[in-house]
């Protein structure tokens, strides 16, 4: 009897253990076994109670942890230990209510949309007229929704390096059929009978323990490849053409499989009820599983010669045979899903229960991580795919429904995208400048772009302010002296923690209450500068043409002095050949560096320059386009400004003034798009030529040398100041533009109102109170970070490089210059990157001060048209635009000041 007794007291003491990787996986197994029983395909049990599951567990936890505190039994289980079984229990209950009532959703908006009634009576109805209003072609969905999981399935699978790889030396091939065809056919058909001599004589695997570095235990089972004799030309099939092409087989597999869908399926009669759902969330549940065994490539490697490796009964052909199993099986349910009524009455059911078991499987897998790093990586993506399709398929089909969907006009009004209504008149006014913009006249697209070119000016101003101040209030932090160290730290405090809208609100309303009336003609120097509640006017120049041709040559003088100090550098790198990388290698070293630099000062001129060019080359004195040189749409296309009005005299086809619809706004839009890529594409060659070290400066810092380039800049900024003043070369104007101060503004000899007087339109630089509120307040939140980020990556320095510059005799300014802020550029750039994109992102609060910024005038047309998903569509592109160009800016800029390493 004692034995027994002892006999039960030690399979207790074996029960209540901690939980191990085996109770885990038992628990899930359960989770599953449940979820059959309860399944509707045999329904034997109940849904899985929860609150009764964890009250249960709860109890037994707290039964373990009293019975722990006794000492009469060996327990390690605890309340948590109990509960986490209790989740992985549930959990394949609730991926199978997550996922059926998903697909569920999902399944009935593709049979709305897929159920085809055409009117064959001609009856109250157009005959062949579409009676189902939620209708959506089938080859459109196709091109969509497949074209969606074509999308998924190629991200998770990751072979675009390879598919460049494959893009380049198919060119690489092409050449050489061009020169030779007969040796380039010779040269390709050996590379492909090379790859298959390589895939013959494919390494075999086996399977050794892993072992943990630190204790020396097996903690699991790996596969590694065994070599095998003969791979020693292995790297020349590697740059054959059959190579790039098996490398990316699976992804060629998948747009192969999508364009024969697009182009069979349409003429296929499916049923709209079966058929259709099963395909398309069928696709989706079989997509994720070849990406869970991922061996497409040795499926489409199989060759009479190898027939026998995959038949052979190794992990290897059990793979294979299940990828080829599942393929045939969803082609074969596909074409006969009406005929098995197990599936068809419930398809959502069925593909959930094949991806929970896949699912279950592949967790166990993945769990004992055998794999190689990448391997395990690709499963775990692939398995977070199978996870979130139920969820993806149904955003994007509910967006796609309620698109289409014609049974709700309202519903339909908000959420179908088309723009007809963006080519009507605007009826709100906003701050037109530079683009004039009228209400009730131009459309809603001049009024956008107006729009983005505020937000876009709001900007750019804030982040050059931030910047400078905080550098400023960033290093005046780390100063020795206490009130400069203590006023500093009060300015980041206040400002940091300070809400950015109730800044704004501040300071639109002290604007609106300090700044004087305009009838009190308030003015600073004379009349250069008047200032009231209305704005703020500054004296500028006469003519802004003359002032970019004074930018332009004191840019070409710039390059001639570097022209002038370039020496011959160590080693000479030149491509052979033409490369687009350095198209002006073959100057040689001191002219190449010298083209770059036009390059970049002519395609800057060709952007700026591109309407007047235009205008002076193909337009009659009278302002209308001349044909004969180039048609009226290239003209239109490569010559018409877009973020303005067009000049004086020269007018659109339809005679107007700006373009009006959205395809020309996109024509249009080609010119400029073209004249940016030019001046990127210039910009990368002058970076180029510096990164091969073709641009090497010998500077005279001599005091002879520094007096003569002093004396030299002080005359090319007098011409160029005394060009700017009057107004050019050629025809002398007026030097500055002053804001004219005026009483009359109908001009009919009468002294009007005080309350009409005003800055006379035309002269002057005018800032709005809103603007100004805008600037201040980004600059003024945005700096107090940026001073944060100054200061702690000045501190990250080590304090070596301070004490060097020291013994360098440096004073404080040349150390912060020369030593410390260029090291701590390194770890600021990334984080300023984020300070700048939140700039540009925190513009949208402009509405708090009544500043016509791209939200605002968005937030306005929602209100007026009801158009909530196209507006929100144009708002969300215009910011994520500009995000996007901030970020790759600063990149560049951030690839810049890391390139050498310290």
């Amino acid at each position: 009897m004692r034995n027994r007794l002892s006999g039960l007291l030690a399979i207790l003491s074996e029960m209540m253990r901690r939980p191990t990787q085996r109770a885990s996986n038992a628990a899930i197994l359960l989770g599953l076994l449940y979820v059959l029983l309860a399944g509707p395909y045999v329904g034997m049990l109940p849904s899985l109670p929860f609150l009764t599951l964890f009250s249960c567990l709860l109890g037994i936890g707290f039964i373990a942890r009293a019975v722990d505190k006794i000492g009469t039994l060996e327990n390690e289980w605890g309340i948590r230990d109990t509960l986490s079984i209790g989740v992985l229990l549930s959990l394949p209950t609730l991926y199978w209510r997550y996922s059926n009532k998903f697909l569920g959703m999902s399944s009935d908006y593709l049979s709305k949309m897929a159920t085809d009634i055409p009117c064959t009576t001609g009856v109250n109805c157009v005959l062949d007229a579409q009676q189902n209003l939620a209708f959506y072609p089938l080859d459109k969905m196709i091109l969509f929704f497949g074209g969606l999981t074509l999308l998924l399935f190629m991200l998770v699978q990751n072979e675009f390096s390879s598919i460049s790889n494959l893009t380049g030396k198919v060119y690489r091939t092409l050449r050489r059929f061009a020169r030779d065809p007969r040796k380039g056919y010779e040269d390709l058909i050996a590379g492909f009978r090379h790859k298959i001599a390589v895939i013959r004589k494919s390494p075999e695997t086996a399977i050794k323990d892993r072992i943990d570095p630190v204790t020396g235990v097996k903690v699991g089972e790996i596969e590694v490849e065994l070599e095998k004799p003969g791979d020693s030309h292995a790297h020349l099939a590697e740059a054959s053409l059959g190579s790039a092409f098996y490398d990316v087989s699976t992804s060629l597999f998948a747009i192969t499989v999508f364009l024969a869908c697009y182009l069979i399926v349409p003429d296929m009669d499916l049923s709209a009820s079966t058929q259709v759902p099963f395909l398309f969330l069928g696709t989706g549940v079989v997509s994720g599983i070849l990406l869970l065994q991922n061996n497409l490539d040795d499926l489409l490697s199989i060759r009479p010669h190898n027939f026998r490796d995959y038949t052979d009964g190794s992990a290897r052909s059990k793979s294979a045979a299940a990828s080829l199993l599942t393929i045939v099986l969803f082609v074969v349910l596909f074409l006969n899903v009406s005929y098995v009524p197990l599936i068809s009455q419930d398809i959502p059911s069925f593909l959930t229960l094949i991806t929970l078991i896949t699912l279950t499987c592949w967790a166990f897998i993945l769990s004992k991580e055998g794999a190689k790093p990448k391997v395990q990586s690709h499963r775990s993506a692939a398995f977070a795919f199978l996870v979130i399709f139920p969820f993806l398929m149904y955003l994007f089909l509910r967006v796609l429904f309620l698109m289409n969907d014609g049974t709700n006009p309202v519903m339909l009004n908000r959420w179908e995208v088309r723009y007809e209504f963006m080519d009507l008149g605007n009826t709100f006014k906003i701050n037109p400048w530079p683009l004039d913009a009228e209400p009730n006249i131009d459309a809603r697209w001049i009024f956008l772009k107006a729009a983005i070119i505020n937000s876009v000016r709001v900007t750019l101003v804030s982040i050059i302010l931030c910047t400078i101040l905080g550098v400023i209030v960033g290093v005046a932090r780390l100063s020795s002296n206490k009130l400069t160290a203590w006023a500093a730290t009060a300015y980041v405090e206040i400002f940091r923690n300070l809400p950015l809208a109730v800044l704004l609100f501040l300071l639109a309303t002290q604007i609106g209450l300090q700044f004087p009336m305009m009838p009190e003609e308030k003015n600073l120097f004379g009349g250069a500068i008047y200032y009231s509640n209305k704005g703020i006017w500054f004296t500028t120049v006469a003519s802004y043409g003359a002032l970019a041709l004074s930018v332009v040559g004191l840019a070409m003088v710039r390059a001639l002095l570097r022209h002038q100090d370039r020496v011959e550098p160590r080693t000479i790198s030149a491509p052979q050949g033409f490369s687009l990388r350095r198209p002006f290698a073959s100057l040689g070293w001191r002219f190449e560096p010298l083209a770059a630099d036009l390059f970049v000062i002519l395609s800057l001129v060709l952007l700026l320059t591109r309407v007047q060019i235009g205008e002076a080359l193909f337009t009659t004195p009278s302002g209308r386009f001349s044909p004969g040189v180039i048609s009226s749409d290239l003209f239109e296309a490569l010559f018409y400004p877009f973020l303005g009005s067009l000049p004086d005299g020269l007018t659109t086809i339809d005679g107007k003034s700006n373009v009006q619809t959205l395809g020309d706004n996109a024509q249009i839009a080609i010119g400029p798009l073209l004249g940016v890529l030019l001046l990127v594409y210039s910009l990368l060659v002058t970076t180029n030529v510096d990164d091969d070290g073709m641009n090497s400066l010998e500077v005279d810092d001599t005091e002879e040398g520094i007096r003569r380039r002093f004396t030299l800049w002080v005359a090319v900024f007098a011409f160029a100041l005394g060009v700017t003043l009057a107004g050019g070369i050629y025809e002398v104007g007026e030097a500055l533009s002053m804001p004219e101060f005026t009483k009359d503004r109908n001009n009919d000899g009468v002294l009007d109102q005080p309350g009409s007087w005003g800055i006379e339109e035309g002269t002057g630089f005018e800032i709005t109170p809103f603007f100004l509120a805008m600037v201040l307040g980004l600059t003024l939140f945005t700096a107090s970070v940026v001073a944060e980020i100054v200061r702690g990556s000045i501190q990250s320095l080590p304090r070596g490089q301070v004490e060097a510059a020291i013994s360098l005799s440096l004073n404080p300014f040349q150390r912060l210059r020369l030593v410390i802020l260029p090291q701590a550029l390194r770890s600021m750039i990334p984080l300023l990157n984020n300070q700048f994109m939140n700039v540009w992102k925190n513009s949208s609060l402009a509405v708090v001060v009544a500043y016509t910024d791209i939200f605002y005038v968005i937030l306005v047309m929602m209100n007026n048209v009801g158009k909530l998903i196209p507006l929100f569509l144009l708002l969300l592109v215009t910011y994520q635009i500009g995000s996007l160009t901030i970020s790759a800016v600063m990149n560049w800029y951030n690839s810049r000041v890391t390139s050498v390493k310290i």
